[in-house]
């Protein structure tokens, strides 16, 4: 199957869809999908939890990661079950550890990090990698080593990254430095792409009070370069290249990481340089050297094998089950409550 229609339709539909969240989302409407009752208060009104566009939008990024690196591992001729073995443990190691590095770095008990759970999953993957291999040493053909794993792993971090930003539009959170901060010939040029938040239950309004404030777009500009990212190490990852796609995804990726954390005014724990910008420079190292030094054998990709095992039923049932259990655990705001009361129209009986 020819590799560049693909990628055109993935680059229209990515470009399509951050345009339409960086208009939309950062407005007051687009930050509570639904709220459920619980019970009723003694003033007769539901209390009510609220689910997250935030939420939605995160647990579409990991479907997606998910999706892309199943997709490439495939198209080497991986089983999708010994993708889904080895995938699943690293991300259930990634997510049980994203709270407790957020609490570890930034003090925070109600906050996550996908920085930390990255990072913990990076160092997790060699070893779950190496127990499969271990356990099934006939099931991933010959040559497909650490480094196209990596490959696949950080080109769909890359895609799913992007598509995770969008919830920080949504919340308002990882928000940019507001745009007074900056010189003011700088400020000519960054005014026209300010980002500005709406709604006093955006993180921006009740954390910093920059509600309406013209501020730097980072989160934006991350979906953006983190889409290239994954576009780039997935066309060079199917024409072959799989250590160039390591190293360049790593090198556009985690950049961007350390260099964006610069231009944020949220907090991110102590130091000039954060520690979740350390754990990027030790994963951007670690990707260049890996695809750089050590080859990734003679596996030729086939996209059309990956998008079959992809659309595999019990492969898409696993992606949907995973989504739906993330937005059910990280959608569920915590930080925010509603109250609701129900009516009859009485023209309408």
């Amino acid at each position: 199957m020819p590799v560049l229609p693909f990628l055109v339709a993935l680059t229209l539909g990515l470009s399509a869809l951050l345009a339409w969240a960086v208009r939309y989302l950062p407005g007051e409407r687009w930050q509570m999908l639904a709220s459920i009752p619980l019970q009723k208060n003694d003033s007769g009104a539901w209390e009510c939890v609220n689910l997250t566009y935030y939420g939605f939008f995160l647990s579409a990024g990991v479907v997606a990661a998910l999706a892309a690196t199943v997709l490439l591992l495939a198209s080497v001729g991986v089983p999708a079950w010994f993708i889904g073995l080895t995938t699943g443990a690293t991300l259930l190691a990634g997510i049980l550890a994203s709270r407790g590095v957020a609490r570890l770095v930034e003090g925070k008990k109600h906050t996550f990090t996908v920085a930390g759970a990255l990072f913990v999953g990076s160092l997790t993957l060699p070893f779950v990698l190496g127990a499969a291999h271990a356990l099934f040493p006939q099931a991933a053909p010959e040559g497909v080593n650490l480094t196209a794993w990596m490959a696949a792993a950080l080109t769909g971090y890359a895609f799913g990254e992007g598509i995770g930003r969008l919830s920080c539009l949504s919340f308002g959170c990882c928000y940019g430095k507001p745009i007074h901060a900056f010189s003011s010939a700088l400020q000519r040029w960054l005014r026209p792409i300010a980002l500005r938040f709406y709604g006093p239950t955006k993180k921006i309004a009740y954390a910093e009070g920059m509600e309406g404030v013209a501020v730097f777009p980072v989160q934006a500009l991350s979906a953006g370069v983190n889409f290239l990212a994954g576009l780039v190490g997935l066309a060079l990852f199917l024409e072959g290249s799989i250590g160039e796609a390591l190293a360049a995804v790593a090198t556009v990726s985690m950049g961007w990481r350390f260099a964006s954390e610069f231009l944020r005014a949220d907090y991110r724990g102590s130091g000039a340089i954060s520690a979740y910008q350390w754990m990027s420079l030790v994963i951007l190292v670690a990707g260049i050297a890996l695809g750089l030094l050590r080859p990734a054998g003679e596996a030729a990709p086939d996209l059309l094998a990956g998008l079959s095992a992809l659309w595999h039923p019990g492969v898409l049932l696993a992606l949907q089950g995973i989504g739906v259990a993330l937005f059910f655990r990280f959608g569920r705001s915590t930080v925010t409550y509603a109250r609701a009361s129900y009516h009859v129209h009485s023209d309408r009986v």
